[in-house]
């Protein structure tokens, strides 16, 4: 191999960091979504590597459903610093911005991914989006003390303070080996607030097994956390029957419980928008379109993870371990 590489140019130090760019596409394409009133612009690839640190290339369904609920619920995140962990593309960090934040950082433990974060705030300038304050791409490997130091030194350049509000994170818990250090680094940004009980995570997940979602849940416990699940049908509007939509009423949440089967609701989900003509792509059959998106949407969850003002452990602070080198895959 390294007579292959050095027939190239390449030096033999570094071959094994040279063959992976190799095989990493870092060709972006702009793509517009409909999240709530908004209309988001955000960079990624179509062809992304299927890797573990490299998925943030992609807008995957549980990023747009998170965005909704932000877009949906600005309430949440306006005046607030918000910081996206594990942001890939930023979609939801952007949505944050729009709709408030006093500050927001994309966050992202990849430098693949960090590469494409920088590109997305400079498209995002350049765009023109409107944001009430600075936007900022920084990286930030969960349990790594150093890498904490390092992100604290950007912010401090960027006139962001080193404290946060709102925490949000799209497909964050994946491995059994990474649940522990994103715990342990929540706890410490939310141990830096005067009132670390103000702070909130709002989480999109996807179950892929249930041994993971346990194993998340107790340490969360463990560590002092409490959570609370949020229904779709408690921020996503209702379509009507003339075809037009509408936010639910408190009468709709009341009803919209976890007994509700949401497959017979007629939700308006997030959804793609075709750049050529500015509007949401829709099928030929409008009801075989709505199934599509019931069924890319219905393993989706959003939580609002905070500290418990009951637990003993809440306000200890945690013991970072680091973030595993292999990224906790187990294979």
């Amino acid at each position: 191999i390294g007579e292959a590489m050095a027939a190239f140019g390449f030096e033999e130090e570094g071959e094994e960091e040279v063959l992976g760019e190799l095989f990493v596409d870092e060709e972006y394409v702009e793509k517009t979504f409909q999240v709530g009133s908004l209309q988001q612009t955000a960079l990624c690839s179509m062809a992304a590597s299927t890797d573990f640190d490299l998925t943030g290339q992609i807008i995957w369904p549980v990023s747009l459903y998170l965005a909704s609920f932000i877009a949906h619920c600005p309430e949440h995140f306006r005046g607030r610093t918000v910081v996206e962990l594990g942001a890939g593309c930023g979609l939801a960090g952007l949505v944050a911005a729009r709709v408030g934040a006093s500050a927001t950082v994309l966050t992202d433990g990849s430098d693949v991914v960090m590469r494409l974060l920088d590109r997305q705030v400079e498209a995002a300038v350049d765009r023109g989006d409107p944001v009430a304050g600075p936007l900022v791409a920084s990286k930030l490997v969960w349990g790594d003390t150093s890498s904490i130091a390092d992100y604290d030194a950007v912010l401090q350049r960027s006139g962001c303070p080193a404290h946060a509000d709102v925490f949000v994170g799209a497909d964050v818990v994946c491995w059994p080996a990474c649940v522990e250090p994103l715990l342990c680094t929540l706890k410490h940004f939310f141990l830096r607030k005067e009132n670390p009980f103000d702070a909130a995570l709002f989480l999109g997940y996807v179950c892929r097994a249930t041994n993971t979602r346990e194993q998340f849940f107790a340490a969360a416990k463990r560590m002092g956390f409490c959570w609370e699940k949020i229904e779709p049908g408690s921020f996503l509007p209702s379509r009507d029957t003339s075809g037009g939509d509408e936010a639910p009423s408190a009468t709709s949440k009341a009803m919209l419980g976890p007994a509700v089967d949401e497959a017979q609701v007629h939700l308006v989900w997030p959804r793609e928008v075709n750049s050529r003509s500015a509007t949401v792509e829709e099928d030929d059959n409008g009801s075989k379109d709505e199934d599509a998106q019931q069924k890319a949407y219905s393993d989706l969850e959003l939580y609002c993870v905070r500290l418990d003002k009951t637990a003993p452990e809440a306000r200890q602070e945690p013991e970072f371990g680091g973030y595993p080198e292999d990224g906790g895959v187990p294979f």
